[in-house]
């Protein structure tokens, strides 16, 4: 809800939007008066919400006398009323309390807290899977509905909607929930109230059908579901994360895409993908996961989007990435086995526990270490290893080879030691060479406003007219799933489609005064970047880790404008260093 937004703007636009659905008309004067604004400054915030609203498809309209009031349907009210009032998360204090909002749920929070009790011991039963943020909207949903009947405000179904859902589990569950004591004391359902709150049960599933949450899931839906899953990853298969879907190991993290998938197909089937939510119990921090899954999740999102033929605002859009994080996290990086000498003048017992120590701890990254004598290495073509392991005498330093100590391997180095005298060479450094020639820094631009920087970038960038149509088409459709703003160094990020500009590059733009975007944020640079979605898994990962340290580690880019060649070796080298270490 408060990302990149201060919590005295939110503190005000809550108060409005509770000011505009808790009363039937609201007047600007009123709210002038209560939040000491200008008149201006009112109708700037009363935009912003007027946006919010419409992803629930109400609209804020005005009498002739300048009265404002809500319009819409009584579900898509109800929707909105529930997103609203669970924005007070962790019991949030707003400065600004709209009395008449609060009481349209409950007088007392103990009727709250008795009716989610209720509810939860019903599910834990049923062997339904619900979100945890669910467990807090649907007894507020259970809440709710008495103010609104009692006002007259009922829900209207279509016949083929009703029909659907009263096939499913989730309407049998709904019928006990309302005939639990509790809930049935607090108010009566109707039967179209009962099948709404099955659509509620159904939409808040949380699902892995690789282990639990599919209880009485329609197998149409289910085949409904992958055949769009198939549709999707056709759609997806000539983008960035390509190389990552063709892996072996995806087979297994397929069943996890579609069980997200699953459960955005219910809530576009029965309620909407497009509610902008103002607050969720994601635990996932998007400012930690990296630039690749974030924009494999956008380029996912959007060809669902047009399968669904609505705009995806849900927080599952971060669980998407989350995944691909994982999955990219068990790529690994090319690396040549080495193949190493091991001598000792203790002979060869001794020789050969250095190397079995050598393997039991390195087995990974050795391919073979051979045992001699020192008067036996005068036969050898030293150009046939990578390196000696030696017992530690001063003797062995002489042969062209590099030489490590066993014995400081053994008590004194540090895997992190080892690492950098032995193992980082290992490593396969071609993709870094590639990034050294397609990196480009530009010390002295004129961005002024992201927004309108970026189209005039896709005019530099695409390869025709109709390409630079595309990209700024595509920017804005995958910045309005999850936009490219970090917070951290205050950067944006954009990747720009490869089939579009027919090259690749990953360019940034600095100014010496800081850019403007989405109103409040300033930007201190600008990364464009366009990967050729054919490269192998492994430079896909050794992309996304150099992108990353430009916008998460402070100094990244004044060290490339230093020395670009030396600064991509020294992030490389920590990179690696990492995956060593970790592994």
């Amino acid at each position: 809800m408060y990302y990149n937004r201060p919590i005295e703007t939110m503190d005000r636009r809550l108060y409005i939007i509770h000011s505009f659905l808790a009363q039937d008309l609201v007047s600007i004067e009123q709210i002038c008066q209560k939040l000491y604004l200008s008149a201006s400054s009112v109708r700037k915030e009363i935009e912003w919400i007027r946006t919010f609203l419409s992803s629930y498809d109400l609209k804020i309209l005005s009498t002739h006398d300048r009265f404002y009031y809500v319009e819409g349907k009584e579900e898509n009210i109800r929707s909105a009323l529930v997103e609203i009032h669970c924005s007070q998360y962790h019991e949030f204090q707003q400065t600004y309390i709209h009395e008449g909002f609060n009481a349209m749920f409950y007088q007392d929070k103990k009727t709250y807290e008795d009716i989610r009790h209720a509810l939860l011991a019903i599910l834990r039963d049923s062997d339904i899977a619900i979100s945890d943020i669910a467990a807090k909207k649907i007894p507020t949903y259970i809440c709710l509905v008495k103010s609104r009947l009692e006002k007259g405000k009922t829900i209207s179904l279509s016949s083929d909607l009703a029909g659907d859902l009263e096939k499913t589990y989730d309407y049998q569950i709904a019928r006990k929930i309302v005939s639990d004591p509790t809930i049935r004391e607090h108010c009566e359902f109707p039967e179209e109230e009962i099948l709404q709150l099955a659509a509620i049960l159904l939409t808040s599933r949380d699902i892995d059908i690789r282990s639990r949450g599919t209880r009485g899931l329609s197998p149409d839906h289910i085949a409904a579901n992958a055949a769009i899953y198939r549709k999707v990853m056709k759609d997806v298969d000539d983008k960035l994360g390509r190389s990552l879907y063709n892996t072996e190991f995806y087979r297994f993290f397929a069943a996890d895409t579609i069980s997200l998938q699953l459960q955005l197909f219910y809530r576009h089937h029965f309620d909407s993908t497009k509610r902008d939510r103002l607050v969720t119990y994601v635990e996932g921090d998007e400012d930690l996961i990296s630039p690749v899954p974030m924009e494999m999740a956008r380029i996912m999102i959007r060809a669902l989007e047009e399968r669904y033929g609505e705009p995806v605002r849900d927080p599952i859009v971060l669980a998407f990435a989350q995944l691909f994080e994982k999955m990219l996290k068990k790529v690994t990086y090319p690396y040549k086995r080495l193949r190493l000498l091991a001598c000792s003048t203790e002979g060869l017992v001794y020789t050969q526990n250095m190397i079995e120590n050598m393997i039991s701890r390195f087995r990974r990254y050795i391919d073979v270490i051979e045992a001699y004598n020192l008067y036996e290495m005068r036969k050898l073509d030293f150009g046939n290893y990578d390196a000696l392991i030696h017992s530690g005498s001063l003797m062995y330093y002489r042969y062209p080879l590099r030489s490590v100590s066993v014995r400081e391997v053994d008590y004194r180095n540090t895997s992190s030691e080892i690492f950098d005298s032995l193992f980082k060479y290992g490593y396969d450094r071609s993709r870094l060479e590639q990034l050294k020639k397609i990196l480009s820094i530009y010390p002295d631009s004129d961005i002024r406003n992201v927004e309108s920087f970026i189209e005039r970038m896709c005019y530099r960038y695409g390869k025709d007219y109709e390409s630079q149509m595309k990209l700024f088409e595509e920017y804005k459709e995958k910045n309005a799933i999850m936009d490219g703003y970090s917070p951290r160094l205050h950067s944006f990020l954009t990747f720009f489609n490869h089939e579009h500009t027919g090259r690749e590059f990953i360019d940034i733009y600095l100014d010496e005064d800081m850019a403007e975007y989405d109103d409040a944020l300033k930007v201190r640079y600008v990364i464009i970047a366009s990967l050729d979605p054919n490269n192998s898994v492994s430079s896909l990962k050794i992309d996304n880790h150099i992108i990353q340290f430009f916008i998460q580690v402070e100094g990244s880019v004044e060290k490339v404008l230093q020395d670009k060649d030396q600064a991509l070796d020294e992030m490389f080298d920590q990179i690696i260093k990492i995956n060593f270490i970790g592994y």
